[in-house]
């Protein structure tokens, strides 16, 4: 069975398929990571921080493949995944440099003769990772685990595969391999993995809907969740506002990762004294934005990352207009290859309507 695979979204090219893990091999990974943890809680932080500080040479030094792995995969643009990565090793510096510190035992004065807290590992976590910055997600996710003692088990989102192999090629070199471990498996067997008895607690990153039933089975079974779900932020304008300025940070927070963020501004909602002068500016401004091949340094907009996203997003467009939403700019496809979509910008959004309720990977504007 192919469930995972590599299609690049700025063609629609089909470029590998990667077979899901039987039921055996998900038992050994399990093992395996669970034979990784009761050695690896026993080693000091300062231990664990020098196989990090592994980590973070052998990724500094694959930096470049790393990042064209997602651009291929999901079409972010070159420069965004490179300053993807640079967040990833700037993430892994702090990481390395406050563990000992936020990890040692706090001494506390009470009755007792001696009171303290201390910070045990639990386990394995298990980690449900989405696409959209398919290396920062899984290394500000992963590396505190560890470094907190603990083994992780990865179930990467499936139309990135390539960057979930490349992440475990590189916790194996930098001497992680028995703590981090990849799994290819279909969305049903995932509520065999969190009931596993050796599953201590899950992190998961994606929609509502996905965390909604995580939750449900981590419940059931007394398993320990993050979840970090979408959202629809909002973006005011006041009055007294720079007006360029708000409109240069606004395009940039809208824009990044063709609008695939959870935490990108969704909702422009702006004083009426400045509205007219504000969508005047933002149009001009992303209407300049260059789509194109995310692979060209130059573009500064790629593609949607998977083409039932861009469909979503045109029923979504379409069903706005119906309820009385104006497109002010964009709101169609580009091209007949990949999954490009213009720079959109709605207004007349009301209380109700589709883009208040659902979140949408595009510019909203509210009146």
């Amino acid at each position: 069975m192919n469930l995972y695979q590599t299609l690049n979204p700025a063609t629609g090219q089909l470029i590998q398929k990667f077979s899901v893990h039987d039921d055996t091999e998900v038992f050994q990974k399990i093992e395996a990571v669970s034979r990784g943890f009761r050695t690896w809680n026993l080693q000091s932080v300062s231990e664990r921080c020098e196989k990090v500080k592994n980590l973070i040479r052998i990724l500094k030094d694959e930096a470049d493949s790393c990042a064209k792995l997602m651009t291929l995969e999901m079409g972010k643009p070159i420069t965004e995944a490179e300053h993807e990565i640079g967040k990833c090793l700037l993430g892994l510096d702090y990481f390395v440099s406050e563990a000992p510190q936020i990890l040692a035992n706090e001494n506390y004065t009470t009755a007792a003769q001696k009171s303290y807290v201390r910070y045990d590992s639990l386990g394995i976590i298990l980690g449900i990772m989405p696409w959209n910055f398919p290396f920062w997600q899984v290394i500000r996710f992963a590396v505190p685990a560890i470094l907190a003692g603990n083994s992780v088990l990865l179930k990467h989102a499936p139309n990135v595969p390539q960057c979930a192999l490349k992440l475990e090629d590189i916790f194996q070199k930098s001497g992680l391999g028995d703590v981090f471990k990849n799994l290819f498996v279909t969305n049903e067997v995932i509520q065999k993995i969190i009931e596993d008895d050796r599953i201590a607690g899950v992190s998961l990153t994606g929609s509502s809907r996905a965390g909604s039933q995580v939750a449900a089975i981590a419940g059931r079974a007394l398993k320990k969740t993050v979840l970090e779900l979408g959202g629809s932020d909002p973006f005011i304008i006041l009055e007294d506002a720079d007006i360029s300025k708000a409109v240069e940070v606004g395009v940039k927070s809208r824009m990044i990762n063709a609008g695939q963020s959870c935490i990108a501004a969704k909702r422009f909602i702006v004083h009426e004294k400045v509205a007219d002068v504000f969508q005047e500016k933002f149009v001009s401004q992303i209407t300049k934005l260059k789509v194109g091949d995310p692979m060209v340094r130059e573009t500064e907009l790629g593609p949607l990352a998977r083409e039932d996203l861009l469909e979503n997003l045109m029923r979504q467009v379409t069903e706005s207009q119906k309820q009385g939403c104006v497109v002010e700019v964009g709101g169609k496809r580009i091209g007949d290859k990949g999954y490009f979509y213009a720079p959109t910008l709605l207004s007349h959004v009301k209380e109700g309507m589709l883009p208040f309720c659902e979140e949408v990977f595009l510019v909203l504007w509210r009146l």
